[in-house]
């Protein structure tokens, strides 16, 4: 192999998808590594790095957005009461105080990441990928991007179809166009049981030291499986979520869904990384060691809430039994993946009542929990559950200040 092509964060946020022409850039010493078996060293550029335009961008319009949500709710509080001026103020204080934070310990965390030494694994790796009447062509790039994974060692893929009403396509081509030591499994389950139970089905026929989960809308960069595997070398990490970002940049909602996304896993993941404490590995696209999720599986599907079983948040509950097991929870910043957004609004709106509701259902849970685990996993929690709510009071308080 000539070069080693690889993205790194900041340059997937502009870069178009997958499939799409990419610049492509040799890593120092790639080709030896490849002949001879030599580790070498990535030198992969920072999203942090205030060289690059785009991240001094983002990082100056929030700046300018926190500046101007001050200097409104000074003028709210001058017309308004105190207690209006302080639910304002705080929000501006706090979402500005947790904006530095994340974007100090972000950029550690890629700095550290940076320093790894790359290496090709061997391990056996298993691709789980539950549907329920995907598009055929969209499920057909997931499944060609799993199986075409740069990675030197056995990998399989199981596609669990969840009860669907139409018929899986065929993926025998894809199968033997596919690199070696490639093979693909096809379940159906007879009725439509929800994702849980169709991750289950596929973890009972595959063969893997390490579980990929990934959703059926999903594509991944090919050398997502073997930078996310880099991070399993500390014994301590039992799941690394990768980061996941828009593949369908058609419309201004799916835009800006995309620098939600950059910004949920370069900056929130990232800082959270940094002390080994991610609170949600993405459905989208993530890795687990196989023996750990195997002593997991009964609670995981069969959690319930206020006595009824839950259905939404799957990804959230299984990183919350990790890190209450006591394992170390990472995000590789340089396995990419992409996937869909809605693309209307109302669509948009319904995902995220079901990720409010997974998320504060979660958040009770990790209180359990939240006192094995360092001072940012806490600091974490208490702002992600936190803000909504001020803000609310905020914008109220202010409304009602205005109107009076």
């Amino acid at each position: 192999m000539g070069g080693e092509q690889f993205r790194t964060a900041t340059q997937a946020l502009i870069a178009p998808p997958i499939g799409a022409s990419a610049p492509k850039c040799s890593a120092p010493g790639a080709a030896d590594a490849a002949s001879t078996g030599r580790q070498f060293v990535r030198q992969e550029a920072s999203p942090f790095d205030t060289r690059s335009s785009l991240t001094a961008t983002v990082v100056w319009l929030s700046l300018v957005i926190l500046a101007l949500l001050l200097v409104a709710t000074f003028f709210v509080g001058q017309r308004g009461t105190y207690r209006a001026w302080t639910g304002g103020s705080l929000y501006a204080v706090l979402v500005t105080s947790w904006l530095f934070v994340q974007i100090l310990l972000g950029h550690a965390e890629w700095r550290r990441q940076r320093r790894f030494r790359s290496r090709r694994h061997e391990d056996r790796v298993a691709v789980l990928i539950p549907t329920y009447n995907e598009d055929p062509s969209i499920l057909r790039g997931c499944v060609q991007s799993a199986l075409n994974q740069d990675y030197d060692g056995p990998l399989q893929v199981v596609v669990v179809d969840d009860g669907g009403k139409q018929r899986l396509p065929s993926f025998k081509d894809l199968v033997e166009s596919s690199p070696p030591h490639r093979s693909l499994l096809c379940l159906r389950l007879p009725t439509n049981q929800g994702k849980r139970h169709a991750q289950a089905a596929g973890l009972r026929g595959a063969r893997g030291d390490y579980l990929v989960t990934m959703d059926s809308d999903t594509r991944l960069d090919p050398r997502a499986v073997d930078n996310a595997l880099l991070q399993f070398e500390d014994p301590r990490v039992g799941a690394v979520t990768g980061v996941c970002l828009v593949d369908n940049r058609v419309s201004l909602l799916t835009r800006l869904i995309h620098l939600r996304y950059w910004n949920a896993f370069c900056q929130e993941r990232a800082s959270q990384s940094y002390l080994d404490v991610v609170t949600c590995c993405s459905g989208v696209f993530s890795v687990y060691r196989r023996r750990l999720v195997d002593g997991l599986t009964e609670r995981y599907l069969n959690q319930r809430f206020l006595g009824r079983p839950c259905h939404y948040g799957d990804d959230r509950h299984l990183t919350n039994l990790l890190l209450w097991e006591g394992h170390e929870v990472r995000v590789a910043l340089n396995a990419l993946a992409w996937t869909q957004a809605p693309t209307r609004l109302l669509t948009w709106a319904r995902q995220q009542r079901r990720w409010s509701q997974s998320f504060y259902r979660e958040f009770l849970w990790s209180l359990r929990f939240v006192h094995r685990r360092n001072f940012y996993f806490a600091y974490c929690l208490f702002f992600q559950a936190s803000l909504p709510l001020l803000l609310l009071y905020g914008l109220g308080r202010g409304l009602i200040a205005v109107g009076s």
